[in-house]
C-alpha cells in the first residue's frame, strides 16, 4: 500500500472521486453512499474557499506595494 505522501490530495483527485461516487449514488440502492458524496462536495468547497482566500491575500499584498 502506498503512503499518503505519494498521492497528495488535490482538487482534481477529489473531483474524480466525486464523479465516481455520483455514479454509484445515482444507481439503484446507491443512496446509502450519499454521505460520502456530500463529504467529497464539502472537501471540494473547502479547497476552493482556501484557494480563493489565498488569491485575495496575495492580491492585497501586491496592491499594497504599488
Amino acid at each position: 500500500m502506498s503512503s499518503p505522501a505519494c498521492h497528495p490530495i488535490t482538487r482534481e483527485r477529489i473531483q474524480r472521486a466525486l464523479h465516481f461516487v455520483a455514479g454509484i449514488v445515482a444507481s439503484p440502492g446507491g443512496e446509502v453512499y450519499l454521505p460520502i458524496f456530500e463529504r467529497l462536495e464539502a472537501e471540494l468547497a473547502a479547497i476552493d474557499t482556501k484557494t480563493d482566500a489565498l488569491a485575495r491575500a496575495r492580491s492585497m499584498t501586491v496592491s499594497s506595494r504599488s
